[in-house]
C-alpha cells in the first residue's frame, strides 16, 4: 500500500515519516517502506514451510509542504499523488495558539 503524508509546513509530517520508517527526509520529501510483522504469517510459515514468506508492506511518501493543501496544486505534485492509494493528513494539534 502506498501512503502519502500531507499537511502544512511544520505540522510534523517528517517526524511521523521518520518514526514509521526510521529514515530521514529531505526538503523534497522522502520515500520509505516498512514490513508489517504478523504472527499469523509466521505461524502458518512454521506449519507449511514455504520457500518464501512475505509480509504485508506499506510505503510512505513524505510529500512537500502544501503540495496537497494549496488552492492550485502543481502538476508535479499531482503526478506524485496519482500513484498513491492513501492520503494521510498530518495535523499539528500541539501548537500553542493562545
Amino acid at each position: 500500500m502506498k501512503t502519502g503524508l500531507v499537511g502544512f509546513a511544520g505540522c510534523g509530517k517528517s517526524t511521523v515519516f521518520s518514526a514509521l520508517t526510521r529514515l530521514e527526509t529531505t526538503t523534497k520529501g522522502g520515500l520509505g517502506s516498512i514490513w508489517v510483522p504478523d504472527h499469523r504469517v509466521e505461524r502458518l510459515a512454521a506449519i507449511w514451510h514455504p520457500r518464501k514468506t512475505t509480509f504485508a508492506g506499506i510505503s510512505f511518501v513524505d510529500l512537500p509542504s502544501g503540495s496537497f493543501l494549496e488552492k492550485t496544486v502543481s502538476s508535479g505534485a499531482l503526478g506524485r499523488m496519482r500513484n498513491l492509494e492513501v492520503l494521510a493528513e498530518v495535523v499539528d494539534a500541539f501548537s500553542s495558539g493562545g
